[in-house]
């Protein structure tokens, strides 16, 4: 007898029910949590300082249980499937604050239900979960590893200490609703879906004591350094240098022109002001970069195909590789957003790779 491991779509079956259990989880959605328990004697429950035996133990003890924390972070979450109707579930877990200690997760997972069922009739029939307590050399990234992250075209592999986080213009102009982005008449809505992709990554990378460098495109008082193609592009009723809701567009100093609150530089980050759309135009990036040894660059922030494209166009002449993180990138349009990430990682990677910021957390242990 043959059993196929890891069958397509018997895996997406378990991936759908354990992504349903996580988000009920981080809810303390007790009834979905029961439902995706097999409630019979034989079901057991190994907690970090309990343990159940059988499904009506297991849903008297999580009605008084403690929510996670909603700052609940997966790694390393490994799906197997046996046939059609067994799987197993491992995953370790922290809380995304405290890196000390770290959790260990293991689901036993079989079809018992009816496919009408909460998780498609998939049930946790054993599951162990423990934590145990890193030292202080584990949680230290082995910053001169070479990472391999799963990409477009192919995977990329950087050297963290040779790599840096560059943000491009996250600011308040662009992303906030009385900015210069909602002024032209844009949906800022599309940008600010990518504040919790980046809060998550830069927290990640933050702690691995890894380089972080922002980016904010703006102007002198005096405006001098302003083209006036630029001031007068699109024949607005409000330009580059007016006076918004949040002081004058785009001019350094002004509150619309810093750094959203949610990704805000930490003291010795650098921030590059720009007054062009490239982070290398008329800037120091370079110089800083060289002092660095900054070989690689994660990019992400907005928008894709203007700063972000031009940005990682300039990289790639400067012998600069970059990864640009789809979810951690936006534009007001989608169709550009499309059109932007396909001219990056077109004929083998022109301008660079692309992929997901979980892709990167999943390897920044």
């Amino acid at each position: 007898m043959t059993i196929e491991i890891n069958k397509p779509e018997v895996v997406a079956q378990v991936k759908a029910a354990f992504t349903r259990y996580e988000q009920a989880l981080i809810e303390n959605d007790v009834s979905t949590m029961n439902m995706l328990f097999w409630n019979a004697p034989e079901t057991v429950r190994y907690g970090i300082a309990d343990i159940q035996h059988g499904g009506k133990a297991i849903c008297e003890w999580r009605a008084n249980a403690q929510p996670v924390p909603p700052q609940r972070q997966l790694h390393r979450t490994i799906i197997t499937t046996y046939g059609t109707d067994f799987a197993t579930v491992s995953t370790e877990f922290s809380n995304g604050a405290e890196m000390s200690t770290r959790g260990r997760q293991m689901q036993t997972w079989a079809r018992l239900g009816s496919v009408s069922d909460v998780g498609n009739g998939w049930k946790v029939v054993a599951a162990h979960v423990s934590v145990v307590q890193q030292t202080e050399d584990s949680v230290r990234m082995d910053s001169n590893k070479t990472l391999t992250v799963t990409a477009e075209p192919y995977s990329f592999e950087f050297i963290p200490k040779h790599c840096a986080l560059l943000i491009i213009d996250m600011q308040r102009d662009f992303l906030e609703p009385d900015g210069f982005g909602a002024m032209l008449g844009n949906d800022v809505g599309q940008l600010r879906r990518t504040l919790g992709p980046n809060q998550k990554l830069l927290a990640a990378w933050r702690t691995c004591g890894l380089q972080v460098i922002h980016t904010r495109e703006g102007h002198r008082s005096d405006l001098s350094d302003l083209p006036l193609t630029k001031k007068i592009r699109g024949q607005g009723k409000m330009c580059i240098g007016d006076v918004g809701p949040m002081g004058r567009i785009l001019v350094r100093g002004e509150p619309g022109h810093d750094i959203v609150p949610e990704l805000y530089p930490l003291p010795g980050e650098p921030i590059i002001d720009k007054c062009g759309k490239g982070a290398f135009y008329a800037t120091d990036l370079d110089a800083i970069l060289k002092n660095h040894n900054i070989k690689q660059l994660i990019v992400t922030g907005v928008t894709t195909e203007v700063c972000v494209s031009t940005t990682v166009r300039e990289a790639n002449d400067r012998g600069y590789e970059c990864l640009v993180l789809e979810d951690c990138v936006g534009s007001y349009f989608e169709k550009f957003q499309v059109a932007a990430l396909d001219m990056i990682k077109a004929q083998g990677g022109i301008f660079g790779w692309v992929s997901q910021s979980d892709k990167v957390l999943d390897v920044l242990k």
